[in-house]
């Protein structure tokens, strides 16, 4: 048995037994714009996959911005590239995927933020 694979069960052993702090969510990935000069129209392609995510550190800045601020951890292994682009739906509310990304080869650490 390899170390990678060995890492990969003991993580999904890991995200099973935090059990209510694991959330489902929906990752949707959205694909390189197109432009279409006959109608003038841009189009996109979005695909969803289910996922698991521990979200956590929720912040709000009241100042300027009304914004919500969380940390979630995903497995790379189920999502593969992840982009500022790509939007994660839980929890009943859509979360953008912020700048600060850190992929260990394992799991992401993603900031994560929306409008309150």
């Amino acid at each position: 048995m390899s170390f990678r694979n060995l890492i990969d069960g003991n993580l999904n052993k890991a995200f099973n037994q935090v059990r209510d702090l694991a959330s489902d969510a929906v990752l949707t990935r959205k694909s390189d714009p197109s432009f279409d000069f006959n109608s003038g129209a841009i189009t996109t392609t979005d695909t969803t996959l289910n996922i698991k995510i521990i979200a956590v550190a929720s912040t709000q800045n009241t100042e300027d911005h009304n914004v919500v601020k969380k940390e979630a951890l995903m497995k790379s292994r189920e999502i593969g590239a992840l982009t500022p682009y790509d939007t994660l739906t839980f929890d009943g509310y859509e979360w953008n995927i912020g700048e600060k990304m850190v992929n260990s080869g394992f799991v992401f650490l993603v900031e994560i933020f929306r409008e309150a």
